[in-house]
């Protein structure tokens, strides 16, 4: 959207509007307002500034102003990215982020400033006038943010008027704004025609030799303008043409901006900006904003062309086949993604966004684009974390309706469906979708309809494991986690997570000392499947495993796969390595947890999985930052609730802040209400015995009794014993 004028006088100023626009004046300064060579690559200013120049500048507000103008740049940028795809502005930010560094805009706002004040007399005048606070004030009410108090007297009249044309002609305001109207549509040109096409779908501005749209002046120069032809009045007499809209938006600005500011302090103002040093300051304004952006513009030609061109290409040629082979290749690297951030999800979406566009009506670009929203929902939605065995969402992202955020890929595979009745994959991830969503009867039936149709075996017996273990019967899916694991040309993510899953079925039946040999048989065969790695260490730690088995899992993954992970991973062996010390050394090994951690978070979270709770004390009591230990053991409260560890939940209790606080762990549940969703009915006890309130509610709805009670009336074995051990404690 080109920006608005007054939008652009926002820009211009330190600005803090929201709409944007363009401007044209006959500033007398604009024949002066050349950019010295040596800025026109802003690097090449440094050497030359003043040292007086920065607190000046800052001082002013023109250095705060510049960069208000940048930032708003950037904005404006970033809109026309997301046009072309909602990730692009962080799939092409590095190559943006040079353009927009805080050194390199200063350079560029210094750089004109130093080559007009290089002489001693002129910037002892700056001084001078910066230092008057009434002047200083108008300057800032001029190129700072809109006055929004209104009017404070009658409106100008002709003598007023005339005096805010000679400050506006004196500062060069109108031709600033023009200048970052150029800019601004020189530099979405730029970001169009890299893209291929512009946001709205239309073909870019050609582009000629200079590299600058040919549509778009120049910054500094005017654009070019319709001549306006004369009018004749009903006697045959000619009529000037109407005053020009944007000029008169300027002059409103200068009314608004500067009402209340008495003439005789505007004549002040005047007198040094028609001196010799206030043109001079005022030429600087001009050129930094005009001709000192080409060179700007220029270096984001070339960001352009080499960095965002060859991948916006990528994302947007070929043809549908092309797109889907892409596609399923980023989609299969991204499922056990290496960053919270999963940009591969995030490209795939656009190749099938694009695919869809050719062929919509193809059902593997229906199913294909619907796999890849499904996997994007854990890093799009706000779902509590998952607790040890659980393999899907409680509730779902957006409240208790399961569907929320699931309806267009269960429209998309139904359409694949009547498209191609026989394709086995739609009928496979309409089941799991439905899975995700707890909708098990409806699951279960497409999955009986995937395996007719023969769907991919590995995948479809994960999926079938999953809904029998959800279900109860842990035995069977114990037996087709097992069968996914079996088919040799199972995808690594799908041998991953039916690896995983198969240590949860054996820990429901109480064989979990039996999985650490099937993860380090598989890894074996497959030694990249990372999260893999991290659950053997994991396994190894909760059982016999020591310290040096567990780092030799981990040592392999490479340090930029998920670093948080790892930190949480490598904080744990340490947890261990002290258990192991002897007594001696023992309080300088758990001094050594706080320095691998230096998160107390992360300390919490680790030694949660303590084997030996005894160890738990000793590390809090080692930490160098006094004071901290209440936030380590509310994040170990947390954790212990989630991994119902009543040892470590005692411990905690003795340096929590507050028994009854929201904790992060727990998703915004305290303590009691956590226990309670999970039917915990030892922890209960424990919280009770140490008075945690009864009638808070949990997620504002039902209390921690009204919780149990509501799992206890489905039926839950578990929920009838945790509310008769509540009811016992609270003395009921």
């Amino acid at each position: 959207m080109r920006r608005g004028f007054v939008g652009l006088l926002c820009m211009v100023a330190l600005a803090a509007c929201a709409e944007d626009g363009g401007a044209q004046s006959a500033s007398g300064l604009r024949a002066a307002a050349k950019m010295p060579p040596t800025c026109e690559d802003a690097r090449a200013g440094d050497a030359s500034v003043d040292p007086r120049l920065v607190p000046l500048l800052t001082r002013s507000g023109d250095l705060e102003a510049g960069r208000q103008h940048f930032r708003l740049l950037r904005l404006d940028l970033e809109r026309t990215l997301s046009k072309f795809d909602v990730a692009a502005p962080e799939r092409f930010g590095p190559a943006l982020d040079p353009l927009f560094a805080d050194a390199e805009i200063q350079r560029r706002l210094t750089c004109a400033f130093a080559h007009e004040g290089r002489g001693r007399a002129t910037l002892d005048a700056w001084e001078a006038w910066v230092a008057d606070a009434d002047m200083r004030g108008i300057h800032g009410r001029i190129f700072g943010p809109p006055n929004l108090r209104g009017p404070t007297g009658a409106p100008p009249d002709a003598q007023r008027v005339a005096l805010l044309r000679r400050v506006m002609r004196a500062t060069g305001f109108v031709d600033m704004s023009t200048a970052a109207e150029s800019t601004s549509r020189a530099s979405n040109a730029i970001i169009e025609t890299a893209l291929g096409k512009s946001a709205s779908g239309k073909p870019a501005p050609g582009k000629p030799a200079s590299g600058m749209p040919a549509t778009v002046a120049p910054p500094g120069e005017v654009p070019p303008q319709k001549r306006t032809p004369s009018r004749r009045g009903p006697d045959g007499q000619a009529t000037p043409p109407p005053p020009d809209p944007r000029q008169r938006a300027a002059e409103d600005w200068f009314a608004m901006q500067l009402d209340g500011v008495d003439a005789v302090a505007l004549q002040r103002f005047l007198a040094f900006a028609e001196s010799g040093p206030g043109r001079a300051f005022y030429r600087a304004r001009q050129a930094t904003y005009g001709a000192g952006m080409r060179d700007w513009l220029a270096r984001l030609q070339t960001a352009a062309n080499a960095q965002i061109a060859p991948q916006a290409a990528a994302l947007g040629a070929g043809t549908s086949g092309d797109k889907l082979a892409e596609a399923r290749r980023l989609l299969e690297a991204e499922a056990m993604p290496a960053q919270e951030y999963p940009q591969g999800l995030y490209d795939a979406r656009t190749l099938l966004q694009n695919a869809e566009r050719l062929e919509p009506k193809n059902p593997d670009v229906l199913v294909l684009k619907s796999r890849i929203e499904m996997a994007l929902r854990p890093h799009l939605a706000m779902a509590a974390p998952h607790d040890r065995g659980q393999i899907r969402d409680r509730v779902a992202p957006g409240g208790p309706n399961m569907a929320s955020g699931y309806e267009q890929i269960d429209r998309d595979l139904a359409k694949a469906i009547l498209l191609a009745p026989a394709n086995a994959d739609a009928h496979l991830y309409l089941g799991r979708s439905k899975f995700l969503q707890r909708n098990d009867t409806v699951a279960a039936h497409m999955l009986r309809e995937a395996r007719r149709l023969q769907a991919d075996p590995a995948t479809l017996a994960l999926f079938e494991g999953d809904l029998a273990y959800v279900g109860g019967d842990v035995a069977k899916a114990e037996r087709l986690y097992r069968e996914s694991l079996a088919v040799a040309e199972a995808a690594p993510s799908v041998r991953d997570l039916a690896a995983r899953h198969l240590g949860n079925a054996m820990r429901a039946q109480g064989r979990g000392g039996e999985y650490p040999a099937i993860a380090a048989k598989t890894l074996q065969a497959f030694p990249d499947l990372w999260p893999l790695r991290f659950d053997y260490a994991d396994a190894l730690l909760d059982g016999a495993g020591t310290a040096a088995d567990a780092e030799a899992v981990i040592a392999s993954v490479p340090e930029t796969w998920q670093p948080p992970r790892r930190k949480v991973a490598m904080t744990r062996v340490q947890v261990q390595r002290a258990i192991e010390a002897a007594p001696a050394a023992r309080a300088a090994e758990a001094k050594r947890v706080h320095e691998i951690s230096r998160d107390t978070q992360v300390t919490g979270q680790a030694l949660c999985g303590a084997r030996d709770a005894a160890i738990i004390e000793t590390v809090i009591r080692a930490n160098p930052n006094p004071g901290s230990e209440a936030y380590i053991a509310d994040a170990l409260l947390g954790c212990a609730v989630s991994e119902r560890r009543p040892d470590a939940v005692a411990v905690a209790l003795r340096h929590a802040r507050d028994i009854d606080q929201p904790l992060s762990g727990l998703w915004g549940d305290t303590a009691l209400c956590g226990a309670a969703a999970r039917n915990d009915a030892r922890t209960l006890t424990l919280l009770l015995q140490k008075k945690a309130d009864t009638t808070r509610r949990c997620g504002g709805t039902m209390t921690p009794r009204e919780r149990l009670a509501a799992q206890a009336a489905k039926g839950d074995a578990d929920a009838r014993k945790a509310l008769a051990a509540f009811d016992a404690a609270a003395g009921k």
